[in-house]
Formats: structure tokens, sequence, C-alpha cells
């Protein structure tokens, strides 16, 4: 897990996958899943990273993963710098299992889902909120087959000097 290089073609647009704490508590099997989902992994342990990664790889979402309850102080710290900085990125939090404080301050640092179960569900989270996000084309207002009729409009006279 190393530092995203920017593409030179085109952007990512991919999901990324930040672990919190130690990249020890992602496990090969969750590197495996992000892989088949088309997920970039990278460890984060300050901010600055988090900011430069989310914006090298133009990401879609961001997955913060918290291994364990040491780890949700640091997450919370970036992933409310994340929000900050682009509120409208969609934020998910994986943890492996459910803590309620934890949720508690994930939510507040920004993140718009937690997920105490598989990668899975937290990367379609990430792309169901992407796709509601996304403008949509104006709808097509009906044009009458003929102009509408002139408004009449009452005739102003001009003010004379020293008149009111």
């Amino acid at each position: 897990m190393s530092t995203i290089r920017p593409r030179q073609q085109e952007p990512d647009q991919s999901v990324l996958i930040f672990v919190a704490g130690s990249a020890a508590s992602f496990d090969a099997a969750l590197a495996d899943e992000a892989e088949r989902h088309g997920c970039v992994v990278a460890s984060v342990s300050t901010p600055r990273e988090a900011l430069c990664n989310t914006s090298l790889a133009h990401a879609l979402g961001v997955v913060m993963f918290v291994g364990s309850d040491d780890a949700i102080e640091p997450a919370a710290t970036i992933l409310a710098c994340l929000h900050e900085r682009w509120p409208q990125l969609p934020l998910a939090a994986l943890a492996r299992t459910y803590s309620e404080p934890g949720e508690r301050r994930l939510r507040v640092a920004g993140a718009s889902a937690y997920v105490a179960g598989p990668l899975s569900l937290a990367v379609q989270i990430i792309m169901d909120a992407q796709v509601a996000e996304q403008p949509r084309a104006p709808a097509r207002r009906e044009t009458p087959e003929r102009s509408p009729p002139r408004a009449r409009r009452r005739r102003v006279l001009p003010r004379i000097r020293g008149r009111p």
C-alpha cells in the first residue's frame, strides 16, 4: 500500500479505501475483495496524505477502514478533513465490528454511512450516492404551436420637469 500516482491519460474515477492506523488490520481477503471491486487501497496516517491521494486519484468516493477502536480518532480526523475539503464527496466508514461510539464519532466527522460488514456493501453505498449526485437533465418545456398574445401595457407618459 503506497501513495497513489496520478494517471497521465485520464483520471481513475475509482473508490478509494483508506486504512487508518496499522495496515496489518487490513488482511489479504479484504485486499482481494477491494481489487475485485476495482478499488484503490492506500494506508494513510495523516489528513495530508488522504487529501493528496484523493486529489490525485479523482476519487468517486472514499471508504475509511477502521480496524480497531484505537483507529477511530485518526480516521475521524481524516474524514473531517476530507469532508471539509470536498463536502459532496461520498464518505463511508467500514469497521470489522459494530461500535456505537465509533459510529457516532465517524458520522459526526462526515461519514455518510457506517458499515460493520462486508466491503462490497460500503462500495455499493458509495456508488449509489454517486449516482444520486449526478445532475439530471432539465425537463424539456413544450413549446406552444403559436406564440402567446402580446401583453397589453399601459403607455406611460413622459415626465416633464417641474411636474410630479
